[in-house]
């Protein structure tokens, strides 16, 4: 992996313990979830076939009852295992939901050229988190400008990606950011990086996450505090739309097709796509909800929205003329936003006693 060379005196802060990337997930407990999965599936069969096609003759006939009693306990005790076996499903459903498979592409920013830091923090309930930070500072800069360069600050955009997708998905915006004089920091959320267990909850405990990310931006000494952006992707743009309804300081958001209620994210995300099971939405919605203490209002955009404030606000639909960030319109578009909203009006520039204390502090 291609690092920023450590001519810049800035990038001081130390990677302990604490900040570690989580670990692969064990081939063992690979094999071993997967044996359970069959032995489940196995089991739910076994089940589903003895309530509703095997009829067993005994060999010992019960002259006791008649045979329409036999048939009312038989179908008593048939019908006592059904709420086991739907509790068993709904949860499967919602499992495999929220723990979507993902597979990460070999690249990263040095495939564009970009020198970055590959930086790994917190949120404030503890999930483990990773991302590429690109300054826009590199070495020429410092060797050419020398001590203003590293007194000066800058703008930076955090770039959040949809469900099922990691920080790769948001690759193509980095480079054009930075060539717009952006600092730019792509995170991936919980539950889609490796090796990890946490849930994927569509943006909800996601909103956490671009938190942290956005608080990694403002301790670093070449960052404009004040000049923050978030840029969300899908469920991203949910998670982006909630950190900054709870963070005044965020300067812009840009939101790129969230989902507009929780029906629709569970619509597209969640639903039983087999024949048969559309009954289970109901349920599924309730276990999720109670599973993950989700409230319903997190996903109502408009909602969110109001809340949000008088702040710069930036969406892509299907009404706009760019379609998507990703396109070669919508980061044009996207870029003439940012600079209007959170770029300032005239260079920032730290005291020297500034970064020395930064640097005592690290």
């Amino acid at each position: 992996m291609m690092q920023r060379p450590v001519l810049n005196p800035m990038f001081v802060e130390d990677h302990d313990e604490d900040h570690a990337a989580p670990a692969a997930r064990p081939a063992w407990l690979r094999l071993a979830w997967a044996a359970c999965r069959r032995t489940l599936s196995l089991l739910v069969a076994v089940v589903c076939f003895d309530l509703f096609f095997w009829r067993p003759r005994s060999k010992v006939r019960d002259e006791t009852r008649n045979p329409w009693r036999r048939f009312v306990r038989g179908l008593a005790l048939r019908l006592a295992l059904a709420p086991v076996v739907l509790a068993c499903v709904v949860f499967a459903i919602v499992w495999g939901a929220t723990h979507p498979a993902h597979i990460d592409p070999a690249q990263d920013p040095q495939s564009l050229g970009l020198y970055f830091d590959p930086v790994t923090f917190a949120a404030a309930d503890g999930a483990k988190l990773e991302g590429w930070l690109t300054n826009i500072i590199d070495e020429q800069v410092v060797l050419r400008e020398q001590d203003v360069a590293l007194r000066r600050t800058h703008p930076a955009v955090v770039l959040v990606h949809d469900f099922g997708y990691t920080r790769h998905q948001v690759m193509q915006l980095i480079r054009p950011l930075h060539d717009a004089g952006f600092n730019v920091l792509a995170v991936t959320t919980r539950g889609c990086g490796q090796g990890t267990y946490q849930a994927s909850t569509f943006g909800a405990a996601e909103a956490a996450d671009v938190a942290a990310a956005v608080d990694v931006l403002r301790r670093r000494p070449f960052v404009a505090p004040a000049h923050i952006a978030v840029v969300g992707l899908g469920t991203g743009g949910t998670a982006a739309l909630l950190a900054a309804q709870r963070d005044p300081k965020i300067a812009a958001v840009v939101l790129d097709h969230p989902p507009l209620s929780l029906d629709e994210v569970l619509a597209r995300h969640m639903a039983p796509k087999l024949p048969g099971l559309g009954w289970t939405g109901p349920l599924c919605r309730w276990t999720f909800q109670v599973l993950h203490h989700v409230d319903p209002d997190q996903f109502d955009v408009a909602r969110q929205i109001a809340a949000y404030g008088p702040r710069p606000l930036l969406v892509f639909d299907e009404r706009s003329p760019a379609r998507s960030v990703l396109s070669g319109a919508g980061q044009v578009q996207l870029i003439a936003f940012l600079r209007a909203h959170i770029t300032p009006k005239a260079p920032t520039v730290r005291p020297n006693s500034v970064i020395r204390a930064l640097g005592s502090a690290n």
